[in-house]
């Protein structure tokens, strides 16, 4: 995930502790939004009740016969439908979050895509309501748009933006299973497995993944940096003195290629593409 907070500081003084908490505040938010739609990928209501405030909505927009129209619906009325479909394979991706606070209240805008079965079914924009409670912050409203055309480059849009930047963090673990349990109780990361070796993480800002080595882990994290054109960032490793230590390969959803940079810090490329 990718967020920016614009704060309007009004008095210098008490600047670093009013950024530090909204930082927090915003980690707190986009984990509850992701909270939502891995308990929705899992089938898990029970789960997308739990971050929803009790007197939650959802509510979708659109187009029909030539007007706009806007449907409302409750939340238990929206769970059920959910419910109802178990086992077809819902799955909702969000891109680019921007997220708003104040006080108690947050906003956050996202596009996304939503899926049944791992195809696209429409995309658009998520608009959440988000609000502080005693029990945490609660999504308290969702506003979609909804359209069909133009899905498939909403991902591609918001990869592309993060050329030459740091996409991704992976750790090496000796036991999966053990790390994905320190890490959600230290800092509140959550998680989505592939298979028992392997498992991404989100903190609210940036995603990474947990790898597991047969050896105790000693090289400490692997920092992943995104391309969108994987040879030319190769060609310009070795050109600036860099050193390939794994060449261009590929893995589930892109390839990849890891280098040493000139103190001997490895560091790894990757590219969808």
């Amino acid at each position: 995930m990718r967020s920016k907070i614009l704060v309007s500081l009004l008095v210098l003084s008490p600047a670093p502790q009013l950024f530090a908490q909204q930082t927090d505040d915003e980690k707190a938010v986009l984990r509850a939004v992701e909270q939502l739609f891995q308990a929705l990928k899992a089938d898990d209501t029970a789960g997308m009740r739990a971050v929803m405030h009790p007197a939650g909505r959802i509510i979708q927009t659109g187009t029909r016969e030539g007007a706009p129209f806007a449907r409302v619906n409750a939340l238990n009325d929206f769970l059920a439908s959910i419910g109802n479909a178990k086992g077809r394979g819902l799955e909702e991706r969000i891109y680019s979050p921007q997220v708003r606070l104040d006080d108690n209240l947050a906003t956050v805008w996202v596009s996304y895509d939503f899926r049944v079965g791992g195809q696209i079914s429409h995309c658009g924009v998520d608009a959440y309501h988000v609000v502080r409670t005693a029990e945490g912050w609660r999504i308290l409203e969702i506003v979609d748009t909804q359209r069909k055309e133009g899905c498939e480059e909403i991902a591609k849009a918001a990869q592309l933006a993060q050329d030459n930047r740091v996409d991704y963090v992976e750790i090496p673990v000796t036991d999966v299973a053990k790390a994905k349990a320190f890490y959600a109780q230290v800092f509140g990361w959550t998680f989505t497995d592939y298979g028992p070796d392997y498992t991404s993480f989100m903190d609210g800002r940036l995603g990474g993944g947990l790898r597991k080595e047969t050896k105790r882990a000693g090289t400490g994290a692997l920092i992943v940096i995104y391309a969108k054109d994987l040879a030319a960032a190769q060609g310009r490793v070795t050109a600036a003195g860099g050193k390939i230590v794994k060449p261009i390969s590929e893995f589930p959803g892109g390839r990849r290629f890891h280098f040493t940079d000139p103190s001997g810090n490895e560091l790894s490329v990757w590219s969808d593409r």
